[in-house]
């Protein structure tokens, strides 16, 4: 009866697809409905709280773009929700391998992966391709995904994907690229991890600034821009003070988001940023969209098992398949297997979560 009614309101919409888009893009109560049914789907506490901080940042940006992200919004509901056994929340490509810094808190430091790896524009186009049934958010990572000078046009050529890029702060030509094309479906993450002190200590001098430089510039036109902060033992009490936060706010950022450091084995560092991230949700929310990548014993779900290759997909430089950025296990190469058979041996996988994950 359930997969019944998700089937009638799907065609529901699908042939009233035009209304709707139109509608969500124009009247903000009905926007506002839909996120709260979307993000219900969850069934967590507080999930209104989370979709008001979306809808409050959709308001943000200009109605053409806006227009397209109801449309993915409506899309990417209806094909998680209709076959949740078979789709992805999202999926990670690494569309390269090379980066213009060496920064040691990396995490694709421990990615195995040839150097000056660089997908052409008909690689990435196959890759986005097969990925396409599966879900239609996609993480862009690399290397630093914008040396790869075919990525801005991919994302021109998949305008039914929403991509979300990960960069240093740095490609301030591919930025204005960006802004050129006035791409409706791409969401900036930049890279800070701490105060200019901190940030230039670990990727080098004058880095901080061009990050500051490139959240201003794309929020200035138009582009949700979020940061992305990697947390480690030396600027855990830095990222997580009031101070770093009211900065982050001062940029007119999106949202924050915080990647754990890497296979790190510290766990008295891995159960401060377990109190220190629930304390933090506790007190920003509703008023901030911050969000954590979860880790070990975070990511169990209710049959016990981590969520990697069950809600999340990720292709790295090689075209190697994984369950997640951090796992060393492949599942076969997406250029030499049918997805369908690469998605089959993931959603399958015994990984389980690890202390240093």
């Amino acid at each position: 009866m359930k997969d019944a009614i998700l089937g009638m309101i799907s065609r529901y919409v699908a042939d009233n697809m035009d209304w709707f888009i139109k509608t969500y893009s124009k009247d903000s109560s009905i926007l506002k409905n839909f996120l709260y049914e979307t993000m219900s789907a969850r069934k967590k506490e507080g999930d209104r709280k989370l979709a008001d901080l979306l809808y409050e940042q959709l308001l943000k940006i200009p109605e053409e773009r806006r227009k397209k992200t109801a449309e993915l919004l409506t899309n990417g509901a209806l094909n998680y929700m209709s076959n949740t056994s078979k789709n992805y929340f999202a999926t990670i490509i690494d569309v390269n391998s090379n980066c213009n810094l060496n920064c040691p808190n990396c995490a694709n430091a421990y990615i195995n992966c040839k150097d000056n790896i660089n997908w052409s524009l008909e690689e990435i186009n196959a890759v986005i391709k097969s990925l396409k049934p599966y879900t239609r958010l996609i993480f862009v990572s690399g290397g630093e995904p914008y040396m790869n000078q075919n990525l801005i046009s991919a994302m021109e050529m998949n305008p039914d994907v929403e991509f979300v890029t990960f960069t240093n702060g740095s490609m301030q030509k591919q930025y204005e690229e960006l802004v050129k094309r006035n791409l409706n479906n791409v969401f900036v993450m930049v890279s800070i991890d701490g105060d200019q002190q901190y940030h230039d200590y670990k990727r080098g001098t004058g880095v901080y600034q061009n990050a500051i430089n490139a959240v201003k510039y794309l929020r200035e036109n138009g582009y949700l821009c979020g940061i992305s902060s990697v947390v480690e033992k030396n600027n855990i009490d830095l990222l997580f003070s009031e101070e770093y936060l009211n900065f982050v706010k001062s940029l007119d950022a999106s949202t924050l988001y915080f990647l754990k450091e890497a296979h790190s084995p510290d766990q008295e560092f891995t159960n401060k940023y377990f109190e220190l991230s629930e304390k933090l949700q506790n007190t920003l929310f509703g008023t901030f969209p911050v969000f954590n990548m979860p880790y070990s014993e975070k990511t169990l779900s209710k049959d016990n098992c981590c969520f990697a290759g069950r809600q999340w997909i990720r292709v790295n430089a090689n075209f190697e398949v994984t369950s997640c950025p951090f796992s060393p296990k492949t599942y076969g190469n997406i250029k030499e297997e049918e997805t369908d058979q690469l998605v089959k041996k993931l959603k399958k996988n015994d990984e389980q979560p690890q202390s240093w994950c």
